[in-house]
């Protein structure tokens, strides 16, 4: 069994289980999924396209999680802050590239392009 480093920058959610952050550019590349645990991996900017790191959600400034602690699984990277329910910035530029490709089709008729764009526009 393997063993794992605690760190003091672990938080908990209100059903107590450790989760550790997760460092993403904002294109949506995973950096590092245990930031805390291994800040030797962390990055400032992406070496292939220059994006920036992301640590955190644009509108509440809360960590993206990671698994829990001590749980050795895959990591799979969120769509949206657990938190508040928006979508992270490699998100919200697929909705966006989703919206701008439907808006400009031309077989699909105006009352569908609106379907389409009415859940993401917030």
């Amino acid at each position: 069994m393997p063993v794992f480093n605690i760190v003091k920058s672990r938080y908990s959610d209100s059903n107590g289980p450790e989760w550790d952050e997760t460092l993403v550019y904002e294109n949506g590349h995973i950096i590092n999924s245990l930031k805390n645990q291994y800040p030797a991996n962390n990055k400032k900017f992406c070496e292939k396209c220059g994006c920036p790191a992301l640590d955190n959600c644009d509108k509440r400034n809360q960590p993206i999680r990671e698994n829990r602690i001590g749980v050795a699984s895959g990591y799979i990277r969120p769509a949206f802050c657990h938190n508040c329910g928006n979508p992270f910035k490699w998100t919200q530029i697929k909705i966006e590239t989703a919206i701008e490709i439907a808006s400009n089709a031309e077989r699909i008729d105006e009352t569908d392009k609106e379907i389409i764009k009415k859940p993401f526009l917030k």
